[in-house]
């Protein structure tokens, strides 16, 4: 049955020393008997048995167990032949101490799919435990776990036994019972016992085999002549060894010595004789299984066991690396950090469904700006929106604007300033948005007009009813009602500003009337007043006038051009121009009205009037009020810069004009003049986009083009978000360091885990278990390892997440605008950010143990139980 060749065993030390434990060793076997190994320590007794019981390697020679080579077995080979065919008794019993006496006999039949529990207990029957079964290995003595490792052994009727000193630990009595089971079960299989007892040998064995110096010096078989019986023989005593004399040959003797019949005593020692068999024919054996394996639910079993030992450290484990996880997706948050979805979302919180833009600087760096004055947004500046890749709708708000307070008028400020709680209203609109009905119903909800102008004109425009109202809180006499205000719009001085077509209710009152209450309250202290102004409520209504109440509205795509032919602007700005007349340039200050707003005057194209006192420092000329009759006409040429332009380094419009008259205080144009000074004048100031998905990439082109939000909170938020990202490289560092700092601590839980159950490996790998199996059984911790860092990672996210927002709010506060307090999340989770931290925790603890795994396939039986012993 096994027929060993050559076989030599080498191991190699850490210093590469060579240890030779069998040294072309040749024998052969029969398929049943009790097989003796003697020799002494060191003499390659069990290095022998674990060759023969696969748990080894060959460095040279062969093997062969039913005509099957070792030497040619794969691992999955080495497996079947351990499970199906080979019963190991170790000598340090290698029990698995966390399963009971019932499971570690019943891991020899699982490993074979078998539940057969009668099995398991006669089993323990056999050995003398019965009752036992329900005990755990520390409950019981040397004895008896070396009983329960036989049992173990014996339990799934395999064709070969090895027994590894088997009753080096038992009592005379049970190592009586022992060998006699094992010679028992010798009549039918092959029993082979690793033993320095010689008398066991002599009493049990059927063929001892004797090592030294890992050779084999001798090879006995039982003597079949050998007679155990006491004779005498021509006064000669013949007792054979280790006669065991009964009462009867004892008288036997005693009265044949008195008689004097015995002169001699002999003992006979021919119990064994050298082995001079012929070898053995082998006869081929098929395997009895192909894949033998444990079913999952014993898989399941086994690691629950593992696991109730190593619970606390899993959960310290799972808790310290959820913990890494945690602040790795904050890093994540930050690093892939999307500004527009955070914008986008906390506006939409405060009802804000679009963004405006105005420019606050110019492209040119020759030209000195005077930043608290609006600047005209140019066709290139829009554009550069769309080749960016916007697809909204982009609405231009245009200065023309009403001045209805006492205080200074926005029409040439885009300064935004925080006014006093207790102003109620703005002291008048910063500009008229051309735009869509749609896009006015969006705003408030409705596009309805609660006062509509009797003639509607094309260049007329609509107010809010916040603007109305304002209107009529700062002239209540020169306006006592709603309807005063429609048609020719004048102010407190009876400038004619524009045609009012309608009203626009935006139900701002029913929204804000607490508010309003509280800010037209008298009696409120200046603390009132500072708490009141930094509340949310306050921040909202402030940021809706600006936004949305403030301005005035037309859905005529032809404004412009319409309302210069209204002429309803009786005046234009020229406060930035100046007269070119003989090389000398002289400033114009204050503003110039168009002429047919005085019947008494009547231009032709191109001719003016002024002043005789700018005249004079013109012409270097001396006219009084008294010689103006005298006035000779010159032609000067008018250079117009826009108000920022403090160097006029850009003239906007020159004309050649000439001067018809000096009999006026102010600048009066010609009609054909002052249309097209209006028209220059009437630019867009600032963009309003009704798209605000990619906000944040709204602002970066503004930036880029000196346009930033006149929207208090999206300034805020952009401010903020802005700092936010400033992080993200470094985040990206911390980013990949928690990656590798993750990965190092599952490893080296995986390391320790698969290290310190090497013994019970060996053990599992010894008894036949695949390594798909013993993957299986440490993978269902690494199962339950990756379910608690994500549960814990889910929890803490939502946990963290808050905290995180309250440092970094804390933090960027100081960095918005006007000092408002935003009360936003700046990191929010969603649940796609959830199941992909969740699948990066998985690839992390799965590549932590590839490692671990890998190296648990290498292990070798025999490595892991020597390591233990």
């Amino acid at each position: 049955m096994i027929k060993v060749s050559n076989l030599t065993k080498v191991y190699k030390s850490k210093k590469k020393d060579k240890c030779i434990a069998l040294d072309n060793v040749s024998f052969t076997l029969d398929d049943k008997g009790f097989v003796f190994i003697i020799g002494k320590s060191g003499s390659g007794k069990t290095t022998l048995l674990g060759l023969i019981g696969g748990l080894d390697s060959i460095t040279s020679g062969d093997v062969s167990v039913n005509g099957h080579s070792l030497s040619m077995y794969k691992n999955n080979d080495y497996v079947n032949y351990r499970n199906s065919m080979i019963g190991y008794i170790f000598q340090d019993f290698h029990l698995i101490d966390e399963l009971t006496i019932f499971d570690n006999i019943a891991i020899s039949l699982q490993l074979q799919d078998i539940e057969d529990r009668d099995k398991i207990l006669g089993a323990l029957k056999d050995v003398g435990l019965e009752g036992y079964e329900n005990r755990y290995p520390k409950e019981l003595s040397g004895g008896e776990k070396q009983r329960v490792a036989i049992a173990r052994a014996l339990v799934k009727d395999p064709s070969i036994i090895l027994a590894d000193e088997p009753t080096g630990n038992l009592d005379s009595k049970t190592t009586t019972q022992i060998l006699d089971l094992l010679k028992k079960l010798s009549k039918t299989r092959l029993v082979m016992i690793v033993s320095h007892n010689l008398n066991d040998a002599r009493d049990y064995a059927d063929r001892i085999l004797e090592l030294s110096y890992g050779k084999v010096i001798n090879d006995y078989i039982r003597n079949p002549e050998y007679s155990d019986e006491v004779s005498i023989v021509d006064d000669e005593l013949f007792i054979p060894v280790h006669k065991k004399f009964s009462s009867s040959e004892v008288e036997r003797i005693n009265e044949s010595l008195s008689q004097g019949k015995i002169k001699k005593i002999k003992q006979l020692d021919n119990i064994f004789i050298p082995n001079n068999l012929k070898e053995i024919e082998i006869k081929e054996f098929k395997k009895s299984r192909k894949n033998p394996h444990i079913s999952l639910k014993n898989i399941f079993r086994l690691s629950r066991k593992f696991i109730k030992k190593d619970l606390l450290r899993l959960f310290v484990y799972s808790f310290i690396v959820s913990c890494l996880v945690v602040i790795l997706g904050l890093c994540e948050l930050i690093v892939t950090f999307d500004s527009s979805k955070v914008i986008e979302k906390e506006l939409m919180n405060v009802n804000q469904k679009s963004v405006a833009l105005n420019k606050t600087d110019v492209s040119d760096e020759n030209v000195n700006v005077n930043k608290s004055c609006i600047i005209n947004v140019t066709e290139d500046d829009i554009q550069a929106f769309y080749d960016n890749g916007y697809e909204g709708n982009i609405y231009n708000l245009v200065n023309l604007t009403l001045d209805y307070g006492s205080k200074t008028s926005l029409a040439h400020s885009h300064i935004i300033n925080k006014f006093n709680p207790n102003d109620v209203y703005y002291n008048g609109t910063r500009g008229t948005l051309i735009t869509t009905e749609e896009y006015i119903e969006d705003t408030f909800g409705q596009f309805k007009c609660s006062y509509v102008a009797d003639k509607i004109e094309d260049g007329g425009i609509y107010i809010t009813d916040y603007s109305a109202d304002a209107i009529r809180f700062y002239s209540p006499t020169i306006f006592p009602t709603p309807e005063s205000i429609l048609g020719h719009h004048k102010s407190m001085n009876r400038n004619v500003y524009a045609y009012i077509n309608g009203i626009i209710e935006t139900g701002y009152k029913e929204k804000y009337q607490t508010l309003m209450d509280s800010m037209l309250d008298v009696d409120m202290t200046k603390e009132e007043l500072l708490e009141l102004a930094s509340s949310k409520e306050y921040r909202e209504y402030y940021d809706d006038i600006i936004r949305n109440l403030s301005i005035s509205y037309t859905t005529n795509p032809n404004f412009i051009d319409d309302l210069i032919e209204l002429n309803t602007r009786t005046w234009t700005p020229v406060g930035n121009s100046v007269f070119v007349y003989n090389g000398g340039t002289y400033p114009i200050s204050g503003y110039a009205e168009n002429a047919l707003t005085r019947s008494i005057l009547n231009l032709k194209d191109n001719e003016i009037v002024m002043s005789h006192t700018l005249y004079n420092s013109i012409f270097d000329t001396n006219y009084s009020s008294t010689t103006l009759d005298q006035f000779t006409p010159h032609e000067v040429t008018f250079n117009y810069s826009y108000y920022y332009d403090l160097d006029r380094t850009n003239v906007v419009y020159s004309k050649t004009v000439k001067i018809a008259s000096i009999k006026a205080p102010i600048l009066y144009f010609s009609d054909n003049l002052y249309k097209e000074l209006l028209r220059i004048n009437t630019f867009t100031s600032e963009l309003y986009f009704d798209d605000i998905s990619e906000v944040s990439s709204i602002f970066e082109v503004g930036e880029e083009h000196g346009l930033t939000a006149n929207s208090v909170i999206a300034l805020s938020l952009m401010t903020m978000t802005k700092a936010v990202g400033v992080f993200s490289d470094f985040f990206s560092i911390i980013f990949i360091g928690l990656c590798s700092c993750s990965l190092f601590i599952i490893a080296n839980y995986g390391i320790k885990l698969i290290k310190e159950r090497k013994y019970e490996i060996g053990i599992l790998k010894a008894l036949g278990t695949r390594n798909i199996d013993l993957t299986l059984v440490f993978g269902f911790q690494i199962v339950l390892l990756m379910i608690l860092i994500v549960a814990m990672y889910l929890v803490g996210s939502f946990v963290f997440i808050d905290f995180s927002n309250d440092v970094l709010i804390r933090s960027l506060i100081e960095l918005a605008p006007n000092d408002f307090m935003l009360d936003i999340d700046v990191l929010f989770i969603n649940k796609d950010h959830l199941i992909m931290n969740s699948c990066l925790v998985v690839l992390i603890v799965i590549f932590s143990f590839i490692i671990p795994i890998v190296n648990l396939r290498k292990l070798k039986p025999t490595n892991i139980i020597k390591a233990k012993e």
